[in-house]
């Protein structure tokens, strides 16, 4: 493996990632990796996209979800935070260096906020910056975050 570590490999910037934007409610989950993949890494990365999106695929921590169907959200398919993991991934494949992450909890039950925080700290893990706005997090999910800035009005 390797190729999602290096800063050197990223070809974009920076994306954004809000809610449960996948856009397919028949798709299965590997096939969204997939296809978002192939896009943006054709060009430059043709022979390693399959590598590097199984890479992704192990990243966000739903590999055994390879062949479930996405689903319509509250009545089939992948839980919400299976949805968000989904949505990071979609995110992830375009090998960006910085990731805007607005409200990754939000929704969430405890458990499933913490899989997902621990999925946002394993993309921090390979290199990238991750940037998070968050509302009343637990204090174990506070206590993920490397550096916090407050905002008031």
């Amino acid at each position: 493996m390797g190729n999602l570590s290096p800063l050197t490999s990223k070809p974009h910037i920076c994306n954004h990632s809000s809610g449960s934007t996948v856009s397919s409610t028949i798709a299965i989950f590997s096939d969204s990796g997939y296809f978002s993949g192939e896009l943006p890494l054709l060009r430059k990365y043709a022979h390693n996209n399959l590598m590097f999106v199984e890479e992704v695929m192990d990243l966000i921590e739903l590999n055994p979800l390879r062949n479930a169907l996405v689903g319509l959200p509250g009545i089939d398919g992948l839980s919400t935070g299976q949805r968000k993991r989904l949505t990071i991934a979609v995110e992830l494949v375009a090998n960006p260096s910085i990731i805007f992450m607005d409200e990754p909890t939000s929704g969430l039950d405890a458990r499933a906020a913490a899989i997902v925080m621990r999925v946002v700290r394993n993309t921090v893990n390979t290199g990238r910056t991750v940037v998070c706005t968050i509302h009343q997090p637990s204090i174990d999910i506070f206590e993920t975050f490397d550096e916090v800035y407050f905002l008031a009005p």
